[in-house]
């Protein structure tokens, strides 16, 4: 399993070297250092894809989950909220 991770990891660190745009590749690496307990790194990821795509409510979700996790009530509450919102607004096109 650990191996996996660093595979993803590796993945994830080589697009953003070469300089991708892709949201999704700043999530999901977030998710791998919050896994080995780089929780700043996590956040940072996750500020990166939503300068990326503020209207993408998944890195907002992912981000509230981590400042959840780690005592940070009040700044979770706003990245629920902005995800709940950016949801509904998905769900009513």
């Amino acid at each position: 399993m650990h191996c996996h991770r660093d595979s993803r990891k590796q993945d994830a660190d080589k697009a953003v070297s070469l300089g991708t745009d892709l949201p999704v590749v700043f999530v999901q690496r977030a998710d791998i250092l919050y896994e080995r307990g780089d929780a700043a790194g996590a956040i940072r990821d996750l500020d990166k894809a939503i300068a990326l795509k503020p209207d993408d409510p998944l890195p907002y979700w992912v981000r509230g989950r981590m400042r959840f996790e780690k005592g940070d009530t009040k700044s979770a509450h706003r990245d629920f909220d902005q995800a709940a919102a950016l949801f509904s607004k998905i769900e009513g096109e």
